[in-house]
């Protein structure tokens, strides 16, 4: 089964406007769609990418030309060609709808266990819940509000720690919405299924099914959010850390860093920062001190000093690596602690 990479999500369809439509549930939930062996066929300029629910991605053209959204204030239609994102919501997958709300339920529950198997089973769903737990951030119940809050501060954690903007990280709302160049709709789509035409034959795939879709954009190179642990073993000399990221030059790179090492060669309490700790002598005379946050670019690229914040435009390309700047003389001792590096690189346009 083949994969695409992530694509930005279209602001506007982050956006509700100003209208506002009553969804239905469809009485008849539809079975898994058989596109999920079918991979991506090449991006052309009237292509969408659809996310099915189990992950799985299908590239090509609607063979319908329009959609409807049925709304409080009446029914709109939108021709395919302007559709920028469409997101069907809650009401359109009420098997989430239902266990998102069994589990807030069970979250004050009078049996331990069910409170913790509620709590797991709401973090499983990820961030994309958030909009429902936010209502009972107020709760009546310290029990339902302490675990809804304690499971809100693991989404932001995660939100810092890993990439985002994924499809099926987009916060769920209720109302199916449709996002054009002009504006954004809320309300219930039709039709309910459709063909999408791939270089491999029409496949009919319900909007039951659907996670999200959205306008392909022409192939290119997408920004990378990544954080990794620099151990205090990870002299960049001798044992860099790899970051995995290739920089190309002319990317634009951000860099925050915190935590602390221990320079044990002057004992437990000599503590250091990504800054470093010249009191203790340096990397670089003058320049970067002892245990300082460091980077390079390439196998042959100079060693720069990140320290906790950090901000370059790659003047050559290679992969990225980090490390601590340590004086050879100390590169055998044990150095217990960590740096957490959150890297951006924002490619070259």
């Amino acid at each position: 089964m083949n994969r695409i990479s992530s694509v930005a999500m279209v602001a506007a369809g982050l956006m509700l406007g100003g209208w506002a439509g009553v969804l239905r549930a469809d009485p008849n939930p539809a079975p898994a769609s058989p596109a999920a062996a079918v991979p991506a066929t090449a991006t052309a300029p009237l292509a969408l990418h659809t996310y099915l629910m189990d992950g799985s991605i299908i590239t090509g053209k609607l063979g319908i030309k329009q959609f409807t959204v049925e709304t409080a204030y009446g029914t709109l239609t939108i021709p395919v060609t302007d559709v920028q994102v469409l997101r069907p919501g809650l009401d359109s997958h009420p098997e989430i709808a239902a266990k998102i709300a069994a589990y807030i339920d069970k979250l004050d529950s009078a049996d331990f266990n069910e409170r913790e198997k509620a709590q797991k089973g709401l973090e499983a769903l990820g961030p994309a819940i958030r909009n429902e737990l936010a209502k009972y951030v107020k709760d009546p119940s310290a029990e339902r509000r302490n675990r809804v809050q304690a499971i809100l501060d693991e989404f932001d954690q995660e939100s810092g720690d890993s990439d985002s903007g994924t499809p099926a990280a987009q916060p769920w709302v209720h109302g199916d919405t449709l996002a054009t160049p002009q504006f954004t709709v809320v309300g219930r789509v039709m039709p309910r299924q459709f063909e999408i035409v791939t270089a491999y034959g029409p496949l009919t795939v319900k909007l039951d099914d659907v996670r999200v879709l959205q306008r392909a954009e022409p192939a290119g190179r997408e920004e990378i959010s990544k954080t990794v642990d620099v151990q205090g073993q990870n002299n960049i000399n001798t044992n860099p850390r790899s970051t995995t990221i290739h920089v190309q030059k002319g990317d634009q790179v951000t860099v925050t860093a915190d935590g602390t090492i221990t320079l044990s060669p002057w004992g437990s309490n000599a503590l250091c920062t990504p800054e470093g700790a010249a009191n203790y002598g340096w990397f670089v005379p003058g320049r970067i001190a002892m245990g300082a946050l460091v980077a390079r670019v390439g196998r042959d690229g100079p060693v720069f000093k990140v320290g906790s914040k950090s901000a370059f435009t790659a003047d050559h390309s290679g992969d990225l690596v980090f490390g601590v700047g340590m004086n050879p003389e100390y590169a055998n001792n044990n150095f217990p602690g960590q740096f957490r590096v959150k890297v951006r690189v924002k490619p070259k346009d």
